[in-house]
């Protein structure tokens, strides 16, 4: 089997499996997927943004960070724009909300540096209410870390 082919179909497996644990209700894909066919088949890049988002369930600061360039953007079209991990870190933790995320990773994709992963986040906002979101979010990557976050989200009335 040629090269292209055999990748293709890793990736088609590994986005069948999480599709499957989606609807079997698991809360964090990434963190769910099997560990052996994971680390075939994902790239340092995907392997980062894993480590990032179930770092963000975690809202574990240091690892995190260690995810970043120091140099590292972030950007929400129409919302934000910071630059710089210090900026990054205060942000971690919005003042608006309360307790962790949850960060369900339904699809994780990769070209030429930039990896694409799509899922929703589900959040309690200070006075109590949960703000259910869809979002895409693309990494623009350098030596394996990020430099460069865009994030779009939509919100999901229920």
């Amino acid at each position: 089997m040629n090269a292209p082919r055999r990748v293709f179909l890793q990736q088609a497996a590994i986005t069948a499996g999480t599709l499957a644990m989606v609807s079997a209700g698991c809360e964090n894909t990434t963190k769910n997927l099997p560990s052996k066919n994971t680390e075939m088949a994902m790239s340092p890049n995907k392997q980062t943004v894993q480590k990032y988002m179930n770092a963000f369930n975690r809202s574990d600061h240091a690892e995190i960070l260690s995810c970043l360039t120091e140099d590292v953007e972030w950007l929400c079209p129409g919302t934000f724009h910071l630059t710089g991990k210090e900026a990054f870190d205060k942000e971690i933790e919005n003042p608006a909300f309360v307790g962790r995320p949850k960060i369900v990773v339904t699809r994780m994709l990769e070209e030429n540096n930039v990896v694409c992963a799509e899922g929703t986040v589900q959040a309690t906002k200070k006075e109590g209410a949960t703000l259910n979101l869809v979002f895409c979010d693309l990494f623009a990557m350098r030596d394996a870390k990020i430099k460069q976050l865009t994030s779009y989200l939509m919100e999901v009335k229920a």
